[in-house]
């Protein structure tokens, strides 16, 4: 039986819910029959009854079962989908003399867009249908509709759940330059006509006060979780954007819509949204808390602590409004009051560091060197690897002369962040501690310069340390908006590039390239060409490479890199002159003259590739890979056995468990004709790696040497079956089908002739 998707089961159990529908299977099934069709197919078509697997279906004409017949597949999905269940596994379609193709035809011109669907009112069996020329149909949603008085919006859902793969989506953008790379104009989101959309209008033009939905709502809502899921924040924002335009009143909706506009970094919309969304619910300190964040980057500091002053008189244990107020504070030269602020951070959340942290900052910038020091320390004590505030303690140590201590912080500072200016004043005052003080070395002392880290960079930091990475993002678009940082850049790419979205990874990258001085940084081109080869462009990858390259001439690693993505490529001959480029920089890397034996090997150059080979051996005995290489080359060959024995038994003395190199010890055992043996190795390689075509291909031949021909090929079927499988996504070595398949002749001609 299938396996059900997440949204299948969502449809199967609002189906369930319509009150007694199950009463008329066959006009359920009826009215599934013509959703899942669709509007002309319906008109052609009817249910005309059920058999346990089988659904026969009556059409107008012979050329409707041809129609049909390439469609079944998907019908009996959607059929079985409202059953929750396999209901049907076959669809019989025969022409009936009750149809006549030539009204058919003409029924489809003129009801076209039309149809409606049943009303919430069918007490009066056909009213509202009077649009509707088949009698069949007319009766079977009549019959339907009394079943369904109170539950027209939920039919609606079902109705568009099964057609919305159908409508039109908004297609993502490439994204721009400048703090916010997705940001772009929204498309336009269109459902097109729909029988749901025009029925539920005439149901409320009929009663004004019934409780129906927008099916829109339903579709935006849907698309919208779903782009979000994977991480399409941009295409999900259009659709929460559209959904508040059918759910006004929806709160949650209106808070999710808000957040995705800033997420995808456009703040000034975001800032307009979050306005209109609080004169609906003004109490919602998400949508309150957008708005005074992008009010500071706009630089209305007073309008941005009115708004987090509202969140916090609202709600005393929001610290987070509290912190936001202090470093306004800060920002406009008002100390006392960031005190304040913090030190009421602190009491509404004290397991939160970043309070004590900042609160000790201000002190010590007050030069209230005694609270400031508890502070830190209570910072530190909640957060040992909140560095900015060791800094800061280190410092504060200096400047009270406690020299002993402040390298002690100097020496936890060097061990994790051992930045040039961390060693440097590390150096400096370690040197003054052996100088017993003096008071020349004393005055000498530069204290440490600390470069201050902005609020949102630092609480984005803090929300990805702890794998938080939606809300790192959406601190990380704040800090972009006024500052278009490499660092803080990457980090947002990665988070992309962690949440599946390597193209939005790209974007991120080259909206700083398309705005930064030195757009050929070799660290920026080498990242920016590792992730263009995770995303399947490779020949981007090797553009920035030989760009990089033209930057750093002498840079052997460059080398290497641009002879992998060649690689990639299937570029050999490229590649193979890349590497060798490598090597003439760096002889000493036995990564440089393995792959130059795994592209000679490609090549088809088997005794260059075996001395490539025995040079990564000469820098680095113990190397497994290369010692499995060597025997299965010459085992491949058929030559120097012995040899290759012992290059295998010394890559399994290093690795015993490693499946590949038992199936490369196998095959030399079968080529030395020792079959037993051969045998025994390749299933124990069996055990160790999941179902391997080449394994199966190797296995086959060693049965076939046994004469054992029942055995080699079902081994053999096997490993076509993995190998076909395999080259819709080829990764490593695959066997040629075309052997395989005469493998398996072979083996079924021995068989017969036993």
């Amino acid at each position: 039986m299938r396996s059900w998707s997440p949204l299948d089961k969502v449809l199967s159990k609002a189906t369930e819910n319509i009150p007694n529908l199950r009463a008329d299977e066959l006009a359920w099934v009826t009215l599934q029959w013509e959703i899942a069709v669709g509007q002309d197919l319906a008109i052609v078509s009817r249910v005309e009854r059920l058999a346990s697997k089988t659904l026969y279906i009556e059409v107008a004409g012979a050329n409707w079962v041809n129609a049909l017949k390439p469609l079944e597949a998907r019908l009996l999905t959607a059929m079985n989908r409202s059953f929750g269940e396999e209901r049907f596994t076959r669809i019989q379609c025969r022409e009936s003399q009750n149809f006549a193709p030539e009204k058919a035809s003409t029924k489809i011109k003129t009801i076209k867009n039309s149809v409606p669907l049943p009303s919430d009112d069918l007490g009066r069996d056909t009213e509202g249908l009077d649009m509707i020329q088949d009698s069949h149909l007319k009766e079977t949603l009549a019959r339907i509709g009394r079943h369904l008085k109170h539950s027209a919006s939920l039919l609606t859902l079902v109705v568009l759940l099964t057609n919305c793969t159908s409508l039109p989506a908004p297609q993502e953008g490439s994204g721009a330059s400048g703090s916010s790379p997705q940001a772009q104009t929204p498309v336009p989101i269109t459902m097109g006509p729909s029988y749901a959309v025009e029925k539920i209008r005439k149901l409320k033009e009929k009663n004004p006060e019934a409780d129906l939905r927008d099916p829109r709502a339903y579709y935006h809502y849907l698309m919208g979780l779903q782009s979000f899921r994977e991480a399409r924040f941009d295409l999900a924002r259009d659709h929460f954007t559209e959904l508040v335009k059918y759910e006004p009143g929806r709160e949650g909706f209106a808070q999710r819509a808000v957040r995705l506009t800033l997420r995808t970094g456009r703040l000034d919309d975001a800032a307009t949204m979050a306005k209109k969304a609080l004169e609906r619910f003004p109490n919602n300190p998400t949508i309150r808390m957008v708005l005074a964040d992008v009010l500071v980057t706009q630089g209305k500091h007073q309008e941005a602590l009115d708004q987090y002053g509202k969140i916090f008189d609202q709600n005393p244990k929001n610290a987070r409004s509290k912190l936001m107020m202090g470093n306004l504070f800060e920002k406009m030269k008002r100390p006392q009051e960031a005190i304040e602020a913090y030190r009421a951070m602190t009491l509404a959340d004290s397991h939160n560091p970043l309070g004590f942290f900042y609160l000790g900052r201000v002190l010590a910038e007050e030069r209230q060197f005694e609270e400031a020091e508890k502070e830190l320390n209570s910072a530190l004590n909640l957060r040992p690897s909140l560095f900015e505030a060791r800094k800061y303690l280190a410092r504060l140590m200096e400047q009270q002369g406690q020299y002993e201590n402040a390298l002690e912080q100097y020496r936890l500072l060097k061990k994790v962040l051992p930045t040039p200016e961390i060693k440097k004043q590390y150096d400096a005052v370690e040197k003054l501690v052996a100088s017993s003080n003096s008071m020349d070395s004393v005055n000498s002392l530069a204290p440490l310069e600390i470069k201050q880290v902005p609020l949102h960079a630092l609480l984005g930091a803090v929300y990805y340390e702890q794998a938080a990475y939606l809300e790192s993002l959406d601190e990380f678009r704040i800090v972009l908006a006024t500052n278009n940082d490499l660092e803080i850049r990457l980090i947002v790419s990665k988070i992309y590039e962690i949440l599946g979205r390597v193209d939005q990874a790209i974007i991120e990258v080259e909206a700083y390239r398309h705005s930064a001085e030195d757009k050929n940084r070799v660290d920026l081109l080498l990242n920016l060409a590792r992730l263009y080869g995770m995303d399947q462009q490779m020949d981007k990858s090797v553009g920035l490479l030989e760009s990089a390259l033209k930057h750093e001439p002498r840079n052997d690693r460059l080398y290497h890199s641009l002879a992998l993505a060649h690689m990639a490529l299937s570029q050999y001959d490229q590649a193979i002159i890349t590497i060798q480029k490598a090597i003439a920089l760096d002889g000493q890397k036995e990564a440089y003259f393995f792959e130059l034996g795994a592209l000679y090997e490609r090549k088809g150059k088997f005794q260059r590739a075996i001395e490539a080979m025995e040079r990564v051996i000469a820098l680095n005995p113990n190397h497994s890979n290369a010692h499995n290489f060597i025997g299965y080359l010459y085992a491949t060959e058929g030559s120097n056995l012995d040899r290759a024995l012992k290059h295998l038994k010394k890559a399994l003395s290093i690795q015993p468990r490693n499946g590949y190199f038992l199936d490369s010890l196998g095959w030399i055992y079968h080529k030395k004709g020792d079959h037993d043996s051969a045998l025994k190795k390749i299933k124990k390689a069996m055990i160790y790696v999941s179902p391997d075509p080449v394994l199966y291909d190797h296995l086959g031949d060693v049965l076939f040497s046994m004469k054992k021909f029942s055995e080699a090929h079902e081994a053999w079927k096997t490993s076509l079956a993995l190998t076909l499988k395999k080259l819709e996504d080829p990764t490593g070595e695959v066997p040629d089908p075309a052997k395989l398949k005469e493998k398996i002749r072979k083996s079924r001609s021995q068989q017969k002739n036993r």
